[in-house]
């Protein structure tokens, strides 16, 4: 009889720790983020994104706190899931921390290209034209600018976006 008790209390358990599978998930896409990705130049919005992502992880937070109980009775015996769920729960400062390490560098990288892309071309538009070969070239140059003015300014408007 008391060997029937315990029995069908374990599998309560187990029964319930089936529901920390959509939570095992939720980390286990939260751990594979590439932050690389989240900052790439052709992200169209990388600060909306960021945004989202931040609010997932206080939603998942939110979440586990509310729907994952640090004990639960179960048959006979008390489970505590405290530590399970210390290490389950999303932390989005630290997410946050990990974006914060990859932007200065990729901003400053993005600023130097652009800062390098601008001193040239500023050079080759500013030279004096003597002959009409010369004033041809800074035609094109004038050209190829205007054409490509907007690429360059997409690369570091993650800047005024964050």
């Amino acid at each position: 009889m008391i060997k029937d008790y315990l029995d069908n209390s374990f599998k309560n358990i187990e029964q319930y720790m089936k529901n920390f599978h959509k939570y095992l998930e939720k980390v286990y896409d939260n751990d594979n983020i590439n932050y690389e990705l989240i900052i790439h130049e052709k992200l169209k919005n990388p600060a909306e994104f960021i945004s989202l992502l931040l609010k997932r992880f206080h939603y998942q937070k939110e979440e586990f706190e509310e729907y994952l109980p640090e004990k639960k009775d179960l048959g006979l015996l008390q489970a505590e899931f405290g530590i399970i769920k210390k290490e389950l729960k999303p932390n989005p400062e630290d997410s946050f921390n990990k974006i914060k390490k990859k932007l200065p560098p990729e901003i400053k990288r993005r600023v130097d290209e652009c800062r390098k892309w601008i001193i040239k071309w500023n050079d080759e538009l500013t030279k004096k034209v003597i002959e009409a070969d010369e004033f041809v070239k800074q035609i094109k140059a004038l050209e190829y600018t205007k054409d490509n003015i907007q690429e360059y300014s997409d690369k570091i408007d993650l800047c005024s976006q964050l």
